[in-house]
This record gives structure tokens, C-alpha cells and sequence, in this order.
């Protein structure tokens, strides 16, 4: 496999852990801990996947839509994740409607 992953992740230790699980499959991990630092990223690189954490200060969610706006990326599979009790039927939202594909 192959691939660039674009994770945003503001937890550094869960962020260098999964970055390592995602390398150790054979994909490209491109870290960052917010949103501005995101969207520079999805700007300069070719992403093929996007994992956001739901749980960022700004929501991930909102930041799932920032990234959308990034010219090239509305097409791009999102994935949200979450290291809560949150499920898809507890956000109370169409997370389908904010361009995402899964939800862990």
C-alpha cells in the first residue's frame, strides 16, 4: 500500500502513535496538530485521505469543512475518529453532510 494520510491531531503522543501504525502499513503520515498547520499541509502536498479527530477545540467537524474549502480537496475521503464514547448516531449531525466517509 501507499499513500499520503493527512492527520489532525492536537494530541501529540496519540498523533506520533497512529502516525507509526499508518507508516508501519506503508502510508505517508503528514502530522499536524491544527488547523492552520492542516490546511498549509493539504495545500503543498498531494493528500489521498484525510483522519480528523473529532474532538479538536475548534470541533472536528468545522475542521473537516475548513479543509473542504482547500481548492482540490472537496473530493477527498475524510475519516473522523474519536478516542471518546461518541458514536455516529450521538452527534446529532448528517456527518455524511460534512463530506465524511467513516466514523471511529
Amino acid at each position: 500500500m501507499s499513500g499520503r494520510i493527512l492527520l489532525l491531531e492536537d494530541n501529540p503522543d496519540f498523533a506520533r502513535r497512529a502516525g507509526a501504525l499508518l507508516e508501519a502499513w506503508g502510508y505517508e503520515a503528514k502530522i499536524s496538530a491544527d488547523l492552520p498547520e492542516a490546511l498549509a499541509v493539504l495545500d503543498a502536498e498531494n493528500i489521498d485521505l484525510i483522519v480528523v479527530e473529532l474532538q479538536l477545540p475548534l470541533g472536528g467537524l468545522a475542521a473537516t469543512d475548513a479543509l473542504r474549502e482547500v481548492p482540490g480537496a472537496d473530493d477527498l475521503p475524510v475519516i473522523l475518529v474519536s478516542r471518546g464514547t461518541e458514536t455516529e448516531e450521538s452527534l446529532g449531525e448528517d456527518i455524511a453532510a460534512h463530506g465524511v466517509v467513516s466514523f471511529l
